[in-house]
């Protein structure tokens, strides 16, 4: 088994809909991900892509408005079997890295589409809550991300609900609380 050598950070958009109905039919719609060495937390590279749901094919107008994905992004984009060779490609081994995400869904969302999809899931157990994280480190209670970056001083750059920004700005808190 390869060393760990990066944290992974993730965040995934995914089909939604009014009242949170359906969220174990809920597909990845857009994939943010954000390398970061372990050794010295250096940025080592992003992946974005949005991904074509298969079982809703049609987003809701709720998901249009919530994460400012449009249809026509889904359209032109592969499904999770097209685009998870071109991130595992970009990955390079996942052996080699520890999978993050601010809470749990993102985890839940990569697991539930490896099987629906009938890959494999790539990811060793290995896996860091960075809400959980920040409220054991410093906050002593759950707090939603943009509060976590206003208590650490760092400014949101972006959209709200865009998968890469939102990556990014996991990545820079879980920056701060690893320099500590």
């Amino acid at each position: 088994m390869p060393a760990l050598t990066h944290y992974l950070v993730v965040d995934f958009e995914a089909t939604c809909w009014a009242g949170g109905e359906q969220r174990s039919e809920a597909e990845i719609i857009e994939f943010g991900c954000v390398k970061l060495l372990r050794n010295g937390l250096q940025e080592d590279g992003d992946f974005q892509s949005f991904v074509r749901p298969e079982r809703h094919p049609r987003l809701s107008d709720y998901c249009t408005r919530l994460t400012g994905i449009r249809q026509q992004d889904v359209d032109a984009a592969g499904y999770f079997s097209a685009v998870m060779p071109k991130f595992l490609e970009w990955l390079g081994p996942p052996a080699a890295v520890t999978f993050c995400a601010w809470g749990s869904y993102d985890r839940f969302l990569m697991q539930q589409s490896c099987r629906f999809y009938r890959l494999p899931y790539p990811f060793s157990t290995e896996f860091v809550d960075l809400r959980l994280e920040f409220r054991d480190r410093l906050a002593g209670r759950i707090v939603p991300m943009p509060q976590a970056m206003k208590m650490l001083g760092l400014e949101d750059h972006g959209p709200k609900h865009s998968a890469i920004n939102d990556a990014r700005n996991a990545a820079r808190i879980w920056r701060e609380l690893l320099a500590g």
